[in-house]
């Protein structure tokens, strides 16, 4: 990490010695032991006294229905969210194939006069 105290552009370039040097002590951590010693006596008051009136941790265990129910609800809607978009996707799908004109056109046409087959001719092209 830097030291260097950087402006926006249009202002100054380069760092200003003077504002960090001002600004150092502001920032820097006490070095008085009396004070860190304070600090962890203070933190460890604040767990014990959280652990006597109930795990302080547990708070969110109440919470633990009510979000597996949102989550289950959440998931249903994205289930059918997504059952509905590709029920649209298949629905373009067949009316863009069906829009396209065909590539081969079939005729079924009647038993010819004269003919010998009994089946009726099936005539077929291109459009």
């Amino acid at each position: 990490m830097s030291r260097e105290l950087k402006f926006p552009t249009g202002g100054r370039e380069g760092p200003d010695e003077e504002l960090a040097g001002m600004l150092a002590p502001l920032y820097a951590a006490p070095a008085d032991e009396a004070y860190w010693n304070d600090f962890q006596s203070r933190i460890m008051r604040r767990v014990l006294d959280a652990a006597d009136e109930g795990a302080w941790w547990m708070v969110l265990s109440h919470w633990a229905r009510a979000g597996a129910a949102a989550a289950v609800i959440v998931a249903a809607m994205a289930g059918a969210i997504l059952v509905q978009h590709q029920a649209n996707e298949r629905r373009l799908a067949y009316e863009a194939m069906l829009s396209q004109s065909p590539v081969y056109s079939l005729q079924m046409g009647t038993r010819e006069e004269g003919s010998t087959s009994a089946a009726p001719t099936l005539r077929y092209g291109l459009p």
